[in-house]
């Protein structure tokens, strides 16, 4: 038995095995298996008892389990003759003393809705194969002494559908082959003596032949469905056994119309298989007494040539374990019986390739649909895996170090097998690995990437001497035991590097296909000869370096660890870069580029990674103007700097204005610049000092120190005249700027309030060459604007002599308010702040501050509204404006945001109404109506309440009037004269 090694094997044709299937059943002393059914992972056992066993395979478990076992008439104890399994309606059926008994599927719950009494066998109804009517198997039919009855199941109860008169039926099959009806109309019965074709429908029998011609002793009917696989055209047919003699039996085959097939089986001198048939194509497999009944005999006969293949004496204690009163049974099941094939599932599961420990258990199975079982044991038939001889044979031919061709057959015939792909690949690319053949196990491993395979490429450097190494992701690779034993088969050797590179290469460039592909990245890293090599591939996938990501953490301790500092430097940056740890990144790389700058042989390792001296010198530099922010720390790191590179460290302190250590540069600057003529990047520098000191002062006392602010003012000014031949390019751009402002303002627009020209300027100043300039530009304007506030005396612009700064020169000049209007308006549709001058007769300020952000609302409120009459005039010079845009959406907008914004409180209805156009639809100024409506109604309201309480007021007045001359007249009468 397959179970039991050391047991004698029977060599069964065509890989046929029969093994025991685990555990033994739990049975009284006295009970014996009776018959077997199985549905999908579940067993089910009939018992001499009358009992049913339910077993279950579970996922996680490689044998069947008892999950109960229970009577199937308390009543009695009769055995259990057959089980007949119907999914659809979730019912198992027991026949038991001739009654039917039925229990839900799967659990077996007894289910009360009767039962079917005097029955011999009973079989399924089968069912027309119909893909547009899709029928339940519900119904069976029951073979009675007397009668084929047709029975359905229902939930509450069971229901004779038809019976048909017919004496002593034993067994039989129903077949759907050749009706018109949804259920089969045709049933092959026997009785005790005859084959008979019955016709359900018209209650017709045909008879067809004698199966007991000699009315042999326990000679019992055999009638066997399969499908005919040699046919053009899968069709039903049956096999029908009839006993000639005592010693020898024959098979007919017809179909379900009685009408022959193919020719004749015979059995000569192989008995009658009184223990049973069953069919696995192309096999008929009988279990055949003899004249003497004393041993059982196991046959194979071909359907296709209807000759025996295998016949051979069955020794039960021998080859079964049964005991010496035990005899064998074959049934064949209506569903396959799932067993897990321990030996495939152990050769498959995934091991440690450090310690050959069991990872993860995979589970695979062998099927059967042919049973043979004893009193006490169940046994499945079922093929040998066609994985395990091609297993042995790659394991015999490696360690047998066959010839070349004996292993290109071993590689063909791995190549071309079928099954369990996953394996079998890794199986053939080691072959190629073992042979040599290089660049076609290149072609094979391109090719298995294509077609979206997950090759890991690990496997083939289990061969190399240093592999495992000591990395941790060792730990979770999992390998299956085959594939293991087959590279320790093989050994440690060594292959070409390049064949190595070319493999790291491979599984580095699928990242989301390779297994472990933070493995083979860190193998690409240590592969890079050249610290420039590393620097392009850390360029190459900066999403690496997006995230916390422990792998480089790894590559830094091996860089650092092999003295690779250019390397090093450039993970760091990487890091840095990404946002990750910047200050400690700092501070790394600051300490590894002051130790290459101190290196003697920096110049050629430089010069081999095309990198330059100055590069390493800014980059210590920013680093600690950017990131260090301990005053010692520093002022310790920068000296070292100077120490080793006196002039450009001075030439960035010159070039840079040194953040928080301010003080500190300024005073290496002020003593550099007593020996070095100061061009206009120190000119600029002195206006970062004022500007400090000017933001000083806000920052800590919340107000504005207005000599600072003229003193920066006449900085900014003087530093734009006097680069202004410098700045050509960048005046070009800042013109490019205007216009293009004047184009990006959508008038049609109903979203207010709009950018301003400024407020543009602040998005754009960071963008292309104008930078600089338009920075500057943008701090001459709000320092103007807080001068303005201030009431201060405006500094002259001439000096902007260019066309680009019309905008400052008219803003803050003499221009009178209804020119600076119409400037703002028509040059640059610069609507808001247009708005803005006409009510406070004061350019805005910036939604965006560059120095006054913190006083920005003491700022706003130094803004003083213009009286009423003023700023009517002045929005009716933007209302004159609006009224003449061409395009209608724009100027209905246009129109629409002025009514609504400043009509109210500046215009009378009449005013309004008169001003507008008569094609702008009333929906446009709805809000401004719907404003002037409800106070309408509110001074209506407050009239009447003043109407009423003045009404009240002179009523009360008059009535204590008349009580006080009632109360006076008799105050006269009482006293008789008046004082």
């Amino acid at each position: 038995m397959s179970e039991n090694p050391d047991a004698p094997q029977i060599n069964l044709p065509n890989g046929y095995l029969i093994s025991r299937l685990s555990p033994d059943l739990e049975l009284d002393q006295s009970e014996s298996v009776c018959c077997v059914s199985a549905f999908e992972s579940n067993l089910y056992v009939g018992t001499s008892h009358g009992n049913l066993l339910h077993y279950f395979l579970f996922e996680d478990a490689d044998q069947h389990m008892l999950l109960s076992k229970l009577p199937v008439n308390s009543e009695e104890q009769k055995p259990v003759e057959k089980l007949l399994l119907l999914p659809d309606i979730q019912l198992c059926l027991a026949l038991a003393n001739r009654v039917i008994h039925a229990f839900s599927l799967p659990e077996l719950s007894p289910c009360h809705i009767g039962k079917v009494k005097d029955v011999n066998e009973m079989s399924r109804l089968t069912q027309v194969d119909n893909p547009k009517v899709k029928n339940k198997y519900d119904k069976i039919i029951a073979y009675t002494p007397s009668k084929i009855r047709v029975v359905q199941f229902l939930p509450d109860k069971v229901k004779l559908l038809r019976d048909i008169n017919y004496s002593g039926a034993v067994m039989g099959f129903s077949s759907a082959a050749g009706t018109s009806a949804n259920y089969s109309n045709i049933c092959l019965a026997a009785n005790e003596k005859n084959y008979d074709v019955v016709d359900l429908q018209q209650t017709r029998r045909i008879s067809l032949f004698d199966y007991n011609p000699e009315n042999i002793q326990n000679i019992k009917p055999h009638i066997v469905p399969f499908e005919a696989k040699d046919k053009p055209k899968i069709e039903e047919e049956y096999l029908l056994a009839i006993a000639s003699d005592a010693s020898t039996s024959m098979a007919m085959f017809i179909n379900a119309f009685g009408d022959v097939t193919r020719g004749t089986l015979t059995w000569v001198g192989e008995g009658n298989p009184t223990n049973g048939l069953a069919i696995e194509w192309p096999y008929v497999i009988g279990l055949f007494s003899g004249a003497d009944g004393d041993k059982l005999k196991l046959n194979f006969s071909s359907l296709k040539t209807l000759e025996v293949v295998f016949s051979e004496f069955l020794d039960l204690e021998s080859f079964f374990g049964l005991a010496h009163n035990e005899t064998l049974h074959l049934a064949e099941l209506e569903y396959v019986l799932n067993v897990v094939n321990r030996e495939v599932s152990g050769l498959l599961s995934l091991n440690s390739p450090s310690d050959n420990n069991v990872i993860q258990d995979k589970k695979y199975y062998s099927s059967s649909r042919s049973i043979f079982f004893s009193q006490k044991s169940v046994f499945y038939l079922h093929q040998l895996d066609s994985f395990l001889p091609l297993y042995e044979k790659v394991i015999r031919t490696v360690e047998e170090a066959k010839t070349a061709e004996d292993m290109n057959d071993l590689l063909n015939e791995v190549k071309s097998f079928s099954h369990y792909k996953d394996v079998t690949q890794k199986t053939y690319t080691l072959l190629l690995l073992t042979t040599g053949k290089i660049e076609e196990l290149k072609e094979y491993i391109l090719g298995t990437k294509n077609n979206e395979t997950d090759f890991d490429i690990r496997i083939l450097l289990l061969v190399y001497p240093e592999f495992p190494d000591n990395d941790e992701s060792w730990e979770s690779f999992k390998i299956e035991k085959a594939i293991l034993e087959i590279t320790n088969k093989l050994g440690k050797f060594s292959l070409e590097d390049d064949f190595k590179t070319w493999l790291i290469d491979t599984a580095y460039s699928n990242k989301e296909m390779s297994q472990n592909w933070q493995y083979f990245r860190f193998l690409k890293y240590k592969g890079c000869a050249k610290d420039s090599e590393v620097a392009s591939l850390i360029d190459s996938e900066k999403s690496e370096w997006a995230g916390g990501n422990n792998e480089n953490e790894k590559l830094m301790t091996y860089f650092k660890k092999e003295s690779r500092l250019l390397s090093l430097l450039h993970l760091y940056k990487a890091e840095q870069e990404a946002g990750i740890k910047v200050n400690e990144r700092a501070r790394d790389i600051i300490d590894v580029t002051l130790h290459l700058l101190a290196e003697e042989d920096l110049a050629t390792k430089l010069d081999e990674n095309n990198q330059s001296e100055s590069e390493l010198i800014r980059l210590a530099f920013f680093q600690l103007r950017n990131n260090i922010t301990d005053s010692d720390e520093y002022t310790k790191k920068l000296l070292e700097l100077l120490k080793l590179r006196p002039d450009e460290g001075l030439e960035l302190l010159k070039e840079n204005k040194g953040g928080s250590h301010e003080s500190t540069h300024h005073f290496i600057l002020k003593e550099l610049s007593k020996t070095h003529t100061l061009d206009h990047k120190f000119s600029y520098l002195k206006i970062e000092y004022i500007e400090q000191s000017f933001l000083e002062c806000i920052t800590e006392k919340s107000e504005i120190d207005y000599e600072i602010l003229d003193e920066l003012l006449h900085e900014l000014l003087d530093y734009i005249a006097t680069r202004i031949d410098s700045f050509q390019q960048e005046l070009e751009d800042l013109k490019m700027v205007i216009s293009q402002f004047k184009r990006d303002v959508n008038l049609s627009d109903s979203e207010w309030p709009k950018l301003s020209l400024m407020e543009y300027f602040h998005i754009h100043s960071g963008k292309g060459d104008s930078n600089e300039l338009s920075k500057v530009y943008l701090k001459v304007y709000e320092l103007l604007v807080v001068k303005r506030l201030h009431k201060s005396p405006l500094p002259s612009l001439d000096m902007l002599d260019d066309e680009v700064f019309s905008y400052l020169k008219r803003s803050f000049g003499s221009e009178s308010s209804e020119d600076l209007i119409s400037y703002l308006l028509e040059e640059h549709h610069d609507c808001s702040s247009a708005e803005w001058f006409c009510i406070y007769n004061i350019m805005p300020l910036p939604r965006k501050l560059i120095y006054s952000e913190q006083i920005r609302e003491d700022l706003i409120r130094q803004y003083h509204k213009l009286d009423t009459q003023q700023v009517r005039e002045n929005l009716n010079i933007i209302f004159q404006y609006y009224l003449h845009v061409e395009e209608f959406a724009a100027r209905s907008s246009l129109l629409a945001h002025m009514v609504n914004r400043f009509g109210y409180e500046y215009f009378t209805m009449e005013e309004v109404l008169q001003m507008l156009p008569e094609d702008l639809p009333l929906s446009y100024v709805r809000q401004y109506l719907a404003r002037h409506v409800v106070a309408t109604e509110k001074q209506k309201n407050h009239f009447s309440m003043v109407k009423i309480l003045t009404k009240s007021e002179a009523k009360f007045t008059h009535e204590v009037c008349q009580d006080f001359e009632k109360t006076y007249n008799a105050f006269v009468d009482g006293n008789g004269h008046s004082n």
